[in-house]
């Protein structure tokens, strides 16, 4: 068949159908010209740590400090004493007192080991704690390193912004009047653990987060959130830089 209309006939025919489907082709609505506008290519997607934890600001009481956020000195930061040697931001005092009232009717009256220190005053002690463990034997490499698992470099305390407080309880504080990570295992360290959320507070540095807070595992240092703030980290057991997504 294809001898009798010749050679022409036969490619006038493959023109025809390439053309066919080609315009079939670009007509179909879901084919995009990518090439023709660059901005309108689709990245993909991050994907977040916990869809249903909502990214929060890292202001105010939720403002972000560790190894690598450092403190900014508020100059409209106002302290208040919550003991005759320890103070805090003034909008803390209050939850507190309701926290240390109900620890106390539970069996476990707190007692404040620290609280607000300037960034003069980290730097005291850092570089004390490095100087008591070089007079141990260590080398000043290691005594930094062991310094920096439980101590927040001169800059990078959240106990410059007056938002957190080291607590203890009375029995503790009598039986081992330093910190210890033993205090998690004790009547009063679980029920800090369990009740401080309820007062706008948690517990800055949990076990088992060391690896995204880069300190060990402190169940004496409390921070306040407020108490919305505060219940959904304890109830997703998430800590801080989960949940301000940072």
């Amino acid at each position: 068949m294809w001898k009798k209309y010749g050679v022409g006939a036969v490619f006038c025919v493959i023109i025809v159908a390439i053309f066919f489907s080609t315009k079939s082709l670009f007509d179909n609505e879901n084919f995009k010209d990518v090439s023709a506008s660059p901005a309108t290519t689709i990245a993909p997607k991050k994907l977040k740590m916990n869809s249903s934890i909502k990214k929060k600001k890292a202001v105010g009481d939720l403002v972000l400090v560790n190894k690598t956020h450092e403190a900014n000195d508020d100059p409209n930061l106002k302290l208040e004493n919550i003991t005759p040697n320890e103070k805090v931001a003034k909008r803390v005092v209050e939850p507190y007192k309701e926290l240390a009232e109900a620890a106390k009717k539970a069996g476990h009256p707190l007692v404040v080991v620290s609280a607000h220190r300037s960034k003069a005053y980290q730097e005291k002690i850092y570089n004390r704690q490095i100087e008591m463990y070089e007079s141990q034997g260590l080398s000043k490499e290691e005594a930094q390193k062991q310094t920096s698992d439980y101590m927040m470099k001169p800059g990078t305390s959240e106990h410059q912004t007056g938002l957190a407080i080291d607590v203890l309880d009375e029995e503790e504080y009598q039986i081992r009047p330093g910190l210890s990570p033993e205090f998690g295992k004790t009547d009063g360290g679980k029920w800090l653990k369990d009740n401080a959320y309820k007062y706008g507070f948690i517990i800055r540095y949990p076990k088992n987060k060391e690896n995204i807070t880069k300190i060990k595992y402190e169940p004496w240092h409390l921070r306040y959130v407020g108490k919305e703030n505060a219940k959904i980290i304890h109830d997703k057991h998430i800590c801080l830089e989960e949940y301000v997504d940072a």
